[in-house]
């Protein structure tokens, strides 16, 4: 659904909210065996991800899951609040598949910007996949900080891959893969001009300026102490109970996800945020349905196939600010994934303004791809 029209047309009080009462309201009950094998009932659902410039519309969806008996289903981002989210570590996914999401990520961050440089703009996944798999094998926990600042210090490099190789010394497959990986690093130090350091160097130092506020670092780049707690009973560490890990774990358990972070406040980091948010809830929609090498699905829907996956939505305000030529091809699937995308913006060439003048194809596929215009 893609709603656009001026400041004052209504496409908020006449589109938006009525459409996210019913969505926050709809509750399909289904019949379930408990682990003490008692028949109950839990409700089948819709979960979703908010996103919005003012916080208007995160404050709305709780108001309306409150009224539906839904309070606790609300996860409120914003910098300084009870909930945490590291913007890149994700437990439930192997650190490749978290590298080419950020290397995406990272790519169309700066996408609409004149002149851009070549890290941000055409940041090589490899890059990406290199530096975050010496970070997972020499500490197993990794933020967008660590990151930056190992991509630009070689004496960090140097004592993470020797921190590796002790660590994983048992393994000898493990111990070649870190060798190999150590030869590409130390092939692009010695190959990399003056004027790519130099380039990467500002990108990496910009990056970690977005998030030097402490409010915004604890939320989005929180240390291994703020995330994890130690599970006595089990022996193992976990996530703490305000961690929020990602959408794998919440599409099918009616969660809804808000962010409440203005551009006008925040800035770069907003957006960095927004795009994130976005790009991951997509990410775990279109993991939906996907079988593993024993033939089975990955992601099995919590009420059984004959059911399947429950519902799930995103509303964006202000959607240019997040809009990316990967929203044409996700429309395009999202339907059969039972997901749905709610766009406002005040007109067509918002959009085409932010994909670009190179990216004319894909703005215009975007808009035929959104099935629903008001």
């Amino acid at each position: 659904v893609f709603v656009t029209g001026g400041i004052g047309s209504g496409k908020t009080s006449a589109v938006a909210y009525p459409a996210l009462r019913q969505l926050l309201g709809f509750r399909r009950p289904v019949r379930v065996r408990r682990s003490d094998r008692s028949i109950g009932e839990e409700p089948w659902s819709f979960s979703g991800l908010v996103l919005d410039e003012k916080g208007d519309f995160t404050r709305a969806a709780a108001q309306y899951a409150e009224e539906w008996g839904r309070a606790s289903d609300i996860i409120r981002i914003a910098p300084g609040g009870e909930w945490i989210w590291n913007v890149i570590y994700n437990p439930n996914l192997p650190t490749w598949a978290v590298a080419y999401q950020l290397g995406w990520i990272l790519k169309n961050f700066n996408r609409g910007a004149s002149g851009g440089d070549p890290f941000w703009e055409n940041a090589p996944k490899e890059l990406v996949t290199e530096y975050l798999g010496l970070l997972d094998d020499a500490e197993g926990y990794y933020t967008l900080f660590d990151y930056l600042e190992t991509l630009i210090d070689d004496a960090k490099q140097n004592a993470l891959h020797q921190k590796a190789l002790a660590q994983h010394a048992d393994d000898p497959d493990k111990v070649e893969e870190i060798l190999r990986r150590w030869k590409s690093i130390e092939r692009r130090r010695n190959e990399m001009s003056v004027n790519l350091r130099g380039a990467l160097e500002a990108c990496a130092k910009a990056g970690i300026d977005m998030f030097r506020f402490p409010e915004l670092r604890r939320t989005f780049c929180p240390t291994r102490e703020e995330y994890f707690e130690h599970d006595e009973a089990a022996g193992v560490m976990r996530p703490r109970a305000n961690v929020f890990t990602g959408f794998d774990q919440v599409l099918d358990y009616g969660k809804i996800v808000g962010l409440e972070m203005p551009k006008q406040i925040y800035f770069d980091a907003a957006v960095f945020v927004q795009v994130s948010l976005k790009s991951q809830w997509q990410d775990a929609v279109l993991r939906r349905e996907g079988i593993g090498s024993d033939g089975k699905l990955l992601l099995p829907p919590r009420f059984g196939e004959k059911i399947g996956y429950c519902p799930t939505f995103l509303f964006a305000d202000e959607a240019q600010i997040s809009a990316t030529p990967k929203d044409a091809e996700f429309k395009a699937v999202c339907r059969s994934k039972r997901a749905s995308m709610w766009e406002l913006t005040q007109s067509h060439g918002s959009i085409r303004g932010a994909f670009g003048a190179q990216k004319a194809a894909d703005a215009n596929t975007y808009f035929q791809n959104s099935m629903t215009h008001i």
